[in-house]
């Protein structure tokens, strides 16, 4: 079934790599699905993003009675440059236009990360410009919202003063994995427990400290892939082994060949608990349980299917390492087999409302 009254503004590529990038594809191809007007941003040019800027607001003044989902990557990047929003004068500018559209068509904006709190937790570039993006783009009426995670929507209402009943949840999910997708690396068969860990591998992400810990538990091996992580192969461990990064098809299948997908995010942050990481479906859809630092979010999605998680403060780790058997993960990964399609994006997306 499809709707061409849905107009949809992405920024996409056929093959993602990273979580945010899986995320924006995924709605590509459901837009696609839907019947969808879709307009592609891609390029980082300087021209080619002010002529997008200013093509873009002629073509939404235009709309009447459609229901218009913008990626918020693509509202700040080639819409409402996010730069401009340090001026008052801009804020108005802007807070009229979207009165304008939203009076006229039902108008959504996806939101996949909150920009300041995720930049303070990751320890990015903190820019105080997201502040007063978010606490102008939470108070627009009219406007309605996709996140990416339900905690991330009920922080905005309780510290922006988001209307609660103008988001809805899509968290981020995985694709069916394709069995006929060939390996494309040799995965160690050693007869140990297998962890993997998908996702940016930069030093920033305390990825060394988790690393140390599977490096004392000789009983296990620790498979790593994702970008940024050439200096892993570094560090010479026996039981630790770094890929390289690949297609999200290709991640699927190596994720396959092991036994347990790791998140080791550190759960004293604020951002990692409301948010919802696009590796937790992903492991899932592999066929993996997860285990998992207690994060708020994380719990209250799994905690509705038991026995596909093991959550565990990072400090206990290891003791869970020496402690859990082969047999242990069997009975978990038959778990997740009888959950793994609610992951799926074909099962989340079809839930988005474009009525409401």
């Amino acid at each position: 079934m499809t709707d061409k009254d849905i107009i949809y503004f992405s920024n996409t590529d056929s093959s993602p790599q990273e979580g945010g990038m899986a995320r924006n594809y995924a709605f590509f191809l459901e837009m696609k699905k839907r019947g969808a007007r879709i307009y592609n941003y891609t390029s980082l040019n300087s021209f080619y993003r002010i002529l997008s800027s200013i093509t873009s607001l002629f073509i939404l003044l235009g709309f009447r009675n459609k229901k218009i989902v913008i990626l918020q990557i693509v509202l700040l990047k080639y819409i409402f440059p996010f730069a401009l929003f340090r001026f008052i004068w801009y804020r108005n500018f802007v807070k009229t236009v979207l009165s304008f559209i939203s009076k006229r068509n039902m108008l959504y904006i996806e939101v996949n990360d909150l920009i300041y709190e995720q930049s303070v937790d990751l320890g990015i570039d903190v820019s105080p410009l997201a502040i007063i993006y978010q606490e102008f783009i939470f108070n627009q009426p009219n406007l309605h919202f996709i996140f990416a995670s339900q905690l991330m929507g009920e922080y905005a209402v309780e510290k922006y003063g988001l209307k609660a009943d103008s988001f809805q949840t899509i968290i981020n999910g995985a694709p069916e994995i394709d069995l006929s997708t060939q390996c494309p690396i040799e995965i160690i068969d050693d007869n140990k427990v297998k962890y993997i860990y998908a996702g940016t591998l930069n030093a920033g992400r305390e990825i060394k400290q988790f690393i140390e810990i599977f490096v004392e538990n000789k009983n296990t091996t620790l498979i790593l892939i994702g970008t940024e992580g050439e200096w892993i192969s570094d560090l010479k461990y026996d039981n630790i082994h770094y890929l390289g990064g690949f297609p999200e098809k290709e991640a699927l299948i190596i994720a396959s060949k092991c036994d347990v997908g790791i998140i080791p995010y550190n759960e004293e942050k604020l951002y990692y608990n409301i948010c919802y990481p696009t590796k937790n479906s992903f492991y899932v859809a592999a066929g993996l349980p997860i285990l998992c630092t207690p994060l708020q979010e994380t719990m209250r999605v799994f905690n509705q299917y038991p026995q596909i998680a093991f959550f565990e403060k990072i400090v206990n780790w290891s003791t869970f390492l020496k402690t859990t058997t082969k047999e242990d993960i069997l009975i978990a990964k038959e778990s997740v087999k009888n959950v793994k399609d609610k992951f799926f994006w074909k099962t989340l997306l079809n839930k988005m409302n474009l009525n409401s």
